[in-house]
């Protein structure tokens, strides 16, 4: 994968996810599972920049805003299939309960995205992170 094509791929979480415009839009419904979700996305972000502990930490408290894990949402089941084999399984599990055991508002303001420093971060190759893209349906072109 070229730098370009790591960079859309990229662009294709944030466009899923909404980045800060699409959580701000969630905390304005007040409706937790869209806001999880928005979560879970900037997960997938952390992921996409190599910083799995923060990945992990917000996956949980995507959880704790949601009350409780959604297995059927493809990116939450992506992160639980990559994350703990990058992390190992008790850093990830450490990180995940991190997030868990926040406050449900600490685990809101968690989810921000802008609770994730990635300026100086370069976005890693798919093959480096379990290979998996950006669902076609959020794929630009």
């Amino acid at each position: 994968m070229t730098d370009t094509e790591s960079k859309q791929q990229v662009e294709n979480v944030i466009i899923i996810g909404g980045g800060p415009a699409g959580y701000t839009a969630a905390l304005a419904t007040r409706d937790m599972p869209i806001l999880a979700g928005n979560g879970a996305a900037t997960a997938r972000l952390a992921l996409a920049y190599d910083r799995c502990e923060d990945a992990a930490e917000l996956l949980g408290a995507a959880a704790r805003v949601r009350g409780i894990e959604d297995a059927t949402d493809p990116t939450i089941a992506e992160l639980f299939a990559v994350l703990p084999t990058r992390l190992g399984e008790e850093a990830f599990a450490a990180a995940y309960e991190r997030g868990w055991s926040l406050s449900q508002a600490d685990a809101v303001k968690r989810l921000d995205p802008a609770s994730l420093d990635v300026t100086e971060a370069e976005p890693l190759e798919a093959d480096e992170v379990g290979g998996v893209e950006a669902p076609a349906q959020a794929r630009r072109r």
